[in-house]
């Protein structure tokens, strides 16, 4: 699993597109979220 990795990696958290923490309300209603929600309502 991607998320997974991520820990592994130490980079689970940070937004796919512009590398800024997702934060924590929107990694626990969605912790595969990969986008902060700046990036995501872009979209």
């Amino acid at each position: 699993m991607r998320a997974l990795a991520e820990l592994d990696e130490s980079s689970y958290g940070g937004c796919d597109v512009c590398g800024k923490p997702i934060g924590a309300s929107p990694l626990e209603a969605l912790p595969w979220a990969a986008l902060c929600v700046e990036d995501a309502a872009r979209r």
